[in-house]
């Protein structure tokens, strides 16, 4: 068998796939067309319950150690800094990378609240026609949300975060760890790389933590909030 037919059998088999999930994803949009056109289920239904299972993720993130304390979410130094991290740990500097860790999950810990009314926002606006398409979607409602929210959630994070990690003394701390870094590191490896502002990095990772979680409670969230036909 020569490489142009095994190619096109390839093909075939792939198109075959592609064309069968998208066959399942359409059926599961006109089982919950039907669903809300036979039944009293308006989208207001919908977003009560999206909105309820938002600000349930949200609080449960908003305590303390909520982020410090779950490995998938934790937030660490920036990976820019990982070679000055060993280095200073190695150099008797644990305490140091610890405290700013701490302060960095707690930054997020204090201000992931303040994702709530864009989430609002964008459960207000979720149509009808939004909500058939997203029947069937392995987390469709997390990739939907994140997708109207994630910027302007980060956006409004990252002045909060900053006024944080400010009064908590972070930004010192940072530069403390930077000059132990150097008074260890071989001539060769004093400088410091770039790497994000602080403020902007723990916003956008306490973002990530949300949708994160978001998306792993959302199979629960479908099975226990929602009609049967957004299972399908």
């Amino acid at each position: 068998m020569n490489n142009k037919i095994l190619f096109s059998i390839g093909a075939l088999l792939l198109s075959t796939a592609v064309f069968g999930q998208l066959g399942n994803l359409s059926g599961a949009a006109d089982k919950a067309r039907n669903w809300f056109n036979q039944n009293n289920y308006g989208v207001e239904n919908l977003h009560a319950a999206l909105n309820e299972f938002s600000d349930a993720t949200i609080s449960k993130l908003a305590v303390e150690n909520a982020f410090k304390g779950d490995s998938k979410i934790y937030i660490p130094l920036p990976s820019q800094y990982n070679n000055l991290k060993k280095t200073v740990t190695r150099f008797g500097g644990e305490q140091m990378v610890s405290r700013i860790e701490d302060q960095l999950n707690a930054a997020a810990e204090k201000t992931i609240e303040l994702a709530k009314p864009h989430l609002v926002s964008a459960i207000s606006k979720m149509e009808l026609n939004d909500a058939i398409g997203l029947a069937g979607k392995q987390k469709g409602f997390t990739n939907y949300l994140e997708g109207k929210s994630a910027l302007g959630i980060s956006n409004s994070l990252e002045p909060e975060v900053k006024a944080y990690l400010e009064s908590t003394g972070t930004y010192n701390l940072l530069n403390e760890f930077f000059a132990y870094y150097k008074k260890f590191a071989g001539f060769f490896g004093r400088r410091i790389p770039n790497g994000p502002t602080l403020e902007s990095y723990v916003a956008e990772k306490a973002v990530d933590g949300l949708f994160l979680k978001l998306g792993q409670k959302e199979a629960k969230f479908r099975e226990e909030k929602l009609p049967p036909v957004f299972n399908k």
